[in-house]
């Protein structure tokens, strides 16, 4: 495993996202300052050590300049080459083409393979 990944995804994300992101933890971020602060804390504490994996599963284009992307993947803890279950996500990723250059101006996702508890349940 890559153990810069987690920096690679901070440096895209603070480098393409520049208005809003979602995450798994109970999270919201506005601006790149904020993402920034979140994914540096993030992958100095509890995310570190881990790998971001993940892969397409579907690209709506919109426009020429524009799409939806939608991927499914996770967080590999350090030693694992499966994505557990309660670290899975599918995620959704709105793609604008700006100056030749695409960019990232929202991202939001949620778990993939965790089942929502029964109504009247616990959360």
């Amino acid at each position: 495993m890559d153990p810069k990944a987690g920096q690679r995804a901070q440096r895209l994300a603070c480098g393409r996202v520049g208005r809003q992101t979602h995450t798994q933890r109970p999270f919201y971020a506005k601006g790149r300052d904020a993402i920034h602060a979140y994914l540096a804390e993030s992958f100095a504490g509890q995310y570190k050590g881990t790998q971001v994996t993940g892969r397409p599963l579907d690209l709506r284009l919109l426009s020429a300049d524009s799409g939806i992307l939608l991927t499914e993947g996770g967080v590999l803890p350090a030693g694992h080459t499966e994505v557990p279950d309660e670290q899975s996500i599918r995620a959704s990723w709105v793609v604008v083409r700006r100056d030749g250059e695409w960019r990232l101006p929202a991202y939001q996702n949620s778990h993939a393979r965790l089942q929502l508890p029964a109504p009247g349940g616990v959360a």
